[in-house]
């Protein structure tokens, strides 16, 4: 079976790296790259990596953070043809960057970002369903 196949590097390499972070699992490794996980507010997040181009989704269930995402231009990092992050540090500064895009005003108090988020969620999808 082709999925036997895949190796990745070692696990404690790939990661997204943020404190707002609760899970977090890699569920594709290439074109795209694809993360999904849950905030410690309980949100789930969708973060995308393809055609040179990073998205971040947040929503109540995995499906509404990747529609999220795809909603969004997100940040060119890289030539279209690249499909997955070659450099840790790239991939967890541009996860950064695009968290930051959502949610400027992160602050280490997760009981403050778990509210804060929480609305901005509540809002966007809102927004959304309208």
């Amino acid at each position: 079976m082709f999925s036997d196949d895949i190796q990745f590097p070692d696990d404690k390499l790939l990661t997204l790296g943020h404190p707002a972070i609760l899970s977090e699992r890699m569920t594709c490794g290439a074109c795209p790259e694809q993360w999904e996980g849950v905030l410690v507010n309980g949100v789930h997040f969708y973060f995308r990596y393809r055609f040179g181009r990073a998205q971040l989704g947040v929503g109540t269930t995995p499906d509404n953070a990747a529609e999220y995402a795809m909603m969004h231009q997100g940040v060119v990092v890289s030539d279209s043809l690249s499909g997955m992050f070659t450099d840790q540090a790239v991939r967890v500064r541009v996860f950064a960057e695009l968290f930051g895009r959502i949610y400027p005003d992160h602050l280490a108090d997760d009981v403050h970002f778990a509210r804060e988020f929480g609305e901005l969620v509540a809002q966007i999808e809102g927004d959304a369903h309208e």
